[in-house]
Formats: C-alpha cells, sequence, structure tokens
C-alpha cells in the first residue's frame, strides 16, 4: 500500500503490521516469507532487543523522563538494535547492516545512528542474510 505521502512505510493513521514479531532467537534462525513479487525497491528492518540488559549507559537506575530510561521497573537495558537492507527488483542475496537502535524506552518510534553508547547490544546479531528466488 502507497500512502498518501508517497511512502510505503505504515503511520500511527494507518499501520501496518510486522511481518513477523516475536522473541529475539538464542541461536541461528531460518525464517521463510512468500512475496507476489518485488515491483519496486523497499526497506527491510530486523529490531532486537535482550531484556535487562543494562549497561552504565542504560543502567537499571535511570530515571523515568531521562534520555537513558528504558521504561518501567528493570526496563530493557539498552535500547533495541535496528538492521536494514534495500531489496530492489533485482536482488537475489543482501545483508542488513546494522543502522542504529531504538529510543530506549521505544516511545518515539525513531531510529537513533550513535551506537558509541551500546556494549553487549550490539552482539545480540551475528549477521542477517536474505536470499531472494
Amino acid at each position: 500500500m502507497v500512502y498518501e505521502d508517497g511512502l510505503l512505510l505504515p503511520t500511527k493513521k494507518q499501520p501496518l503490521a510486522d511481518g513477523i514479531t516475536g522473541a529475539t532467537p538464542q541461536g541461528s534462525k531460518t525464517i521463510q516469507v512468500a512475496l507476489k513479487s518485488i515491483d519496486m525497491p523497499f526497506v527491510l528492518k530486523a529490531e532486537f532487543n535482550h531484556s535487562i540488559d543494562f549497561n552504565s549507559n542504560f543502567p537499571v537506575d535511570a530515571v523515568e523522563g531521562a534520555e537513558n530510561y528504558s521504561g518501567g521497573e528493570m526496563g530493557s537495558g539498552q535500547p533495541a538494535v535496528v538492521y536494514a537492507a534495500t531489496i530492489y527488483p533485482d536482488t537475489r542475496e543482501a545483508s542488513l547492516q546494522l543502522i542504529g537502535h531504538s529510543s530506549p524506552d521505544g516511545t518515539d518510534g525513531n531510529i537513533y545512528e550513535n551506537l558509541d553508547k551500546l556494549t553487549t547490544a550490539g552482539d545480540i546479531v551475528q549477521n542477517i542474510k536474505i536470499t531472494i528466488w
């Protein structure tokens, strides 16, 4: 679906469900999705988080309202990491690259490119490969 702004992205007014949601796998995982066709480029994104993954930048005792607050009692610690790749109609293989992280408390939907404050969150995923046939 193409929205009025010309983008395929979901909005708050017109949300679009994730293709797949679930807990971050603890090992290697293969996911197969059937697409009818790829008529135009799109960006494939994957988001991963490890609960209670605190560090000195995102501590367990962060105060609500602070930029490093991760939400609620025991929160998440470090924010979710986000990977992405642009898929074109002629793409047959692609690797998703780490592009940033979500807001620590998950409220704003933005992706932040600065990864300097992340430690172990950057190690959740080793690689993400896409094969299209």
